[in-house]
Parts: C-alpha cells; sequence; structure tokens
C-alpha cells in the first residue's frame, strides 16, 4: 500500500535485495506482491520501481506501472438455502491507483517537521490527476467482479495524523460510490481502522513501519462516517507496536470476504466482513477455477 522504500524511495538494487527479497523470503510469502506508490517512494525513484516489475529471483514484485488492474479468481464453496453445497467461481477485481499523481505531495520525510502533517494542497498537475481520475472512473465502470476495490497509500478517510484526503473525498469517493467498489484500502497513516460510509468500506492498514500515530483527526469525519475499528497511540488496548491485515475468502459456505486486522505477532485485533456487489455482472462464475490471477497496466 506504498512507502516500499523509506525514507526517500531509494530503490536501488542493492536495497530491492536488503529490504526485500532478504527479508520476504519465507515459503508462506512466495507469491505475487502487488504494489502501489506512496509519498515516500516518490521522493526518490519511483520509476526503479517499476522498472523492476518481474525482475526479482522469484518475480514476486508486480509493478507494471503506477496505475493498473488486477483481477484475482478463487473457488469457494456456497452451500445454498436447500442446504447444499455449490463449488462457485468467484472474481476480485483491483484498481491500483497513484494517489501522490492524484493529489499531490508535501516533499517531506521527517515526521517531526511541524509541517509534516499538513494537508495536502493538490496535484502537481491538474491535468494528470484528471487524467487519471477519467481512468479510473472507466475500470470501475468496466468491471464485474464479484468484489471490487480500489487500492491507493493516501486514506480518504483518516481519524489518525494526517487526517482526511480532502482531494480523494472530492473526487475519487464519487467514483466508488457511483460503481458499488466494496472497499478501498490504503495505508499512509501509521494506525489502522475501519470505516464504513454510503455502502463503502474503508480499510486502513498502515502499521508495517510502526504503531501509532494519534487519532488526532476523529473529530473531522464526516457525521455519517460509521467508524467500526480504531488503532491508533491513544487506542491500543492490546499494545500493538506493529502489524498488517489479512483477506480470506469465507470457508463456513457463505458468500464473503473476512477481513482481520493483525499486531506483529498475528494476534487477531479486530475483523470485519465483506460481502458480494449486489450488482456484480458475474465476472468469475465463468472462470477456470482455482486461484488464478491477470494483471493490465495502464
Amino acid at each position: 500500500l506504498g512507502d516500499n522504500f523509506y525514507s526517500h524511495g531509494q530503490a536501488t538494487p542493492r536495497r530491492f535485495a536488503a529490504t526485500f527479497e532478504r527479508v520476504y523470503h519465507q515459503k508462506s510469502l512466495d507469491v505475487p506482491w502487488y504494489v502501489v506508490a506512496g509519498n515516500h517512494d516518490h521522493l526518490g525513484n519511483v520509476t526503479a520501481q517499476t522498472d523492476h516489475h518481474g525482475r526479482d529471483a522469484g518475480g514476486r514484485w508486480n509493478f507494471p506501472s503506477l496505475f493498473y488492474t488486477v483481477k484475482k479468481r478463487f473457488d469457494t464453496t456456497i452451500v445454498g438455502p436447500d442446504g447444499r453445497r455449490n463449488q462457485k467461481t468467484m472474481e476480485a477485481e483491483f484498481v491500483m491507483i497513484d494517489t501522490v499523481v492524484l493529489a499531490g505531495i508535501n516533499d517531506l520525510s521527517d515526521s517531526s517537521h511541524p509541517s509534516y502533517f499538513d494537508p495536502l494542497t493538490g496535484p502537481q498537475s491538474a491535468d494528470e490527476s484528471t487524467k487519471y481520475l477519467r481512468w479510473i472512473d472507466h475500470r470501475l465502470a468496466k468491471s464485474t467482479a464479484d468484489y471490487l476495490f480500489a487500492v491507493g497509500h493516501y486514506p480518504v478517510y483518516s481519524a489518525c495524523s494526517h487526517g482526511n484526503t480532502q482531494y480523494l473525498m472530492d473526487h475519487l469517493e464519487p467514483l466508488m460510490q457511483k460503481h458499488s467498489v466494496t472497499a478501498y484500502l490504503s495505508g499512509h497513516e501509521h494506525c489502522a481502522l475501519h470505516i464504513e460510509r454510503e455502502d463503502v468500506d474503508y480499510i486502513l492498514t498502515g502499521t508495517g513501519d510502526e504503531c501509532c500515530y494519534e487519532a488526532t483527526n476523529v473529530d473531522r469525519l464526516p457525521d455519517d462516517a460509521d467508524l467500526k475499528y480504531l488503532l491508533s497511540r491513544d487506542r491500543n488496548p492490546h499494545g500493538a507496536v506493529g502489524g498488517f491485515a489479512s483477506f480470506a475468502a469465507a470457508t463456513d459456505g457463505a458468500a464473503r470476504i473476512d477481513v482481520t486486522y493483525h499486531g506483529a505477532s498475528g494476534r487477531e485485533l479486530y475483523s470485519t466482513s465483506l460481502y458480494p456487489r449486489r450488482n456484480a455482472g458475474g465476472g468469475g462464475g465463468g472462470g477456470d477455477g482455482g486461484a488464478s490471477d491477470e494483471a493490465e497496466e495502464e
């Protein structure tokens, strides 16, 4: 979810080897990694990250472009009203976006700087931002997936130190509501939260580096934003020092994806569920079965 190389996006071959390949080498992590860029990546050479697409030893680093889509098909067993168990192929589509291109950057890397948490002032190029918002609109409109995710670095909503991203509230959120996006996944804030607003879930998981920023902007969330979970410096009952989130298809016969927030040790901190879109076109129903994926860049 971005900020792949602290603190100035130093994505050299040595850094790839030292902080990606030698760190995430366990068998369970020998899977495709789908990447977006964050503000710290844009402070360095973000092109070096897209150029590294598919070039690591196991071909795990998937970052073909700053904007691209990934479709993931998976089999699940659904128990019908009659009690019969039916095998169904579902599809999840991920629209991977670069929120720095969309909303701008403040060019600071030191969180102790007094202006580090200042609100963003907007995109560096309004034309580029508009171009990619049109691309996002097209990709979301085209999707027939059972689950449709938008994935970016900056959050739309946050209760923590950076706060809401006004540009994304104004320009991205309407597109997600218009096209029945299941959830928006983001990082950036060194905290974790789950918000639901107007049928879109906002899953923020930003504790991979540290936990946690303070919840200084909780009162700036919209009145109709349902804050279901918040992990921050002042709301940390388990004493988490870091963490991550996992997504898994339900195994009890229901059609849903279970989202779990974990502490650094893997301890479950919070869980929620996401359900298929009501107006999905059944894009995964005719798939080849099993777990498969495909990517398409901008």
